[in-house]
């Protein structure tokens, strides 16, 4: 190994940072490649309101199809996320007033019914999990991957088909 004197302590000189564009090539937010940010915008749905508001803007702004399709199908996912849980809230909010009756038939109907709902909504919260980790997985790994029902909503907002470039 050798070394430049004219580098202080030995160091080697630092090259410039260089976009590796993948197969879909670069994202035009961030300077990153497309399967990164398209990842990153499944992952930043974690947050609740704030991802929200990033996939939005994200999807707004990005060029590249590649990132725009995924950001859309993110998107929807979200919103379908947010639409079951307030679903989920109105109705055990509906069923916590039968609970609430002085009669013990309805106690036993109201619970009854709040149990049913609550493991529907959670097997349905489980399916939307599992495609949230789907469509991460794809975006991450460079696959045009649509989800079912929501993939054909959001190839139709990203502006039509994603091909191989």
């Amino acid at each position: 190994m050798s070394m430049d004197p004219n580098q202080p302590y030995g160091q080697q000189p630092q090259q410039p940072f260089a976009t590796t564009a993948g197969r879909w090539g670069v994202s035009a937010l961030g300077n990153l490649g497309a399967e990164v940010m398209s990842g990153i915008t499944y992952l930043i749905g974690i947050v609740p309101f704030l991802g929200f508001i990033a996939q939005i803007i994200i999807f707004a702004m990005e060029k590249n199809r590649f990132s725009k399709f995924h950001a859309a199908q993110a998107l929807c996912l979200s919103v379908v996320a947010i639409v079951l849980g307030i679903v989920d809230s109105i109705i055990q909010g509906a069923l916590g007033f039968g609970l609430a009756s002085s009669n013990s038939a309805a106690n036993i109907g109201a619970g009854g019914l709040a149990l049913l709902f609550a493991c529907l909504f959670g097997i349905l919260g489980l399916v939307v999990f599992a495609f949230w980790i789907w469509g991460m997985i794809a975006a991450f790994t460079g696959k045009p991957t649509k989800l079912p029902i929501i993939g054909s909503i959001a190839e139709g907002l990203a502006g039509g088909p994603v091909s191989a470039i």
